[in-house]
């Protein structure tokens, strides 16, 4: 079906023409001025008007996330086949700590917070983040139906602007990225058959916070920060929170958390699993202590550098 000039009604945008589909990418002309979505369940909850074309963006959507399944699967089960390696080289390493990790996080951008000094991830995105990553097609919680930020997005009022800034009240929070900096936590989540993940890492650990800003690509994500772990305990639903000792932890600046770039520790790969986790063995997180240390300077992370040291014996 060519989609070239067809009309809908976009619950934000108002009235447009579409220009192109191509790659997941849909193109649409609002009285001259062009935007560019994703092609997902999100973009087509928004529009209305032309019932054949929606019906055949869903079964385009429909196509193109089970091409995408299979192609993941299949990259999946290599970069598994990787991480089982670094695993056993991390054990290795660490001696006789035994099956005891640290962790690199894979963090969805989230500005809530930021300013000058701190890189966000204290309280709920900017308006333009949130509706990036609702509309984003790799299957971040963002995009999920039960996303408070989606249906923000969908009806885009005061009183739900409103409503997701309460939720970060009292210890409450949008989602875990929301509160990564403001509580020094993080989630280990469930694995794909919905139990609670367990990712073997022990306190005294190295915690990596990483992330991408929306307009770069995974070669550019940087290192925003870093602590160590000091418990570990689980909430309701029995799944596994990581905290940071609060006196070995620090968050880098804008400007300096650019210049962390992640992947310069490991120069020979630029993956993640099937989840957003990666186990790092003791002497990349010295390595990036240490870079961090002489980067900035800052006594904290001379003093963070000299705790794990201890501990690690």
């Amino acid at each position: 079906m060519d989609v070239t000039g067809r009309s809908i009604f976009h619950k934000k945008y108002g009235e447009g023409k579409v220009i192109s589909l191509e790659d997941a990418r849909i193109r649409v002309d609002f009285n001259g001025g062009e935007r560019l979505f994703a092609c997902t369940d999100a973009f087509v909850r928004l529009i209305s008007g032309d019932d054949e074309l929606i019906t055949y963006l869903i079964n385009y959507i429909n196509d193109i996330e089970s091409k995408t399944r299979e192609l993941r699967s299949e990259r999946l089960a290599m970069i598994e086949r990787q991480l089982k390696e670094r695993r056993t080289d991390a054990q290795e390493n660490n001696g006789n700590c035994g099956e005891c990790y640290n962790l690199a996080v894979n963090a969805v951008y989230c500005d809530g917070g930021r300013n000058d000094n701190a890189v966000g991830f204290n309280g709920v995105c900017s308006d333009s983040v949130l509706e990036q990553n609702v509309n984003a097609t790799d299957g971040r919680w963002c995009t999920k139906h039960d996303c408070r930020c989606g249906v923000y997005a969908m009806e885009k009022g005061t009183a739900i602007r409103r409503e997701l800034d309460r939720l970060m009240e009292d210890g409450g929070f949008v989602c875990p990225e929301s509160r990564m900096l403001r509580d020094w936590v993080v989630s280990e989540g469930v694995d794909n058959d919905r139990r609670p993940r367990n990712l073997n890492i022990g306190e005294g650990k190295i915690c990596v916070l990483t992330t991408v800003d929306p307009q770069d690509n995974e070669e550019d994500r940087y290192i925003f920060a870093i602590y160590i772990i000091g418990s570990i305990d689980k909430d309701i639903n029995g799944i596994a929170r990581v905290w940071a000792d609060s006196r070995c932890r620090y968050a880098f600046s804008p400007e300096d958390a650019k210049k962390m770039k992640f992947w310069d520790f490991f120069p020979d790969e630029d993956e993640w699993g099937n989840d957003r986790f990666i186990l790092l063995d003791d002497i990349v997180c010295e390595t990036i202590i240490k870079t961090a240390y002489d980067l900035t300077g800052e006594e904290a992370l001379k003093a963070m550098l000299y705790t794990f040291r201890e501990t690690e014996g």
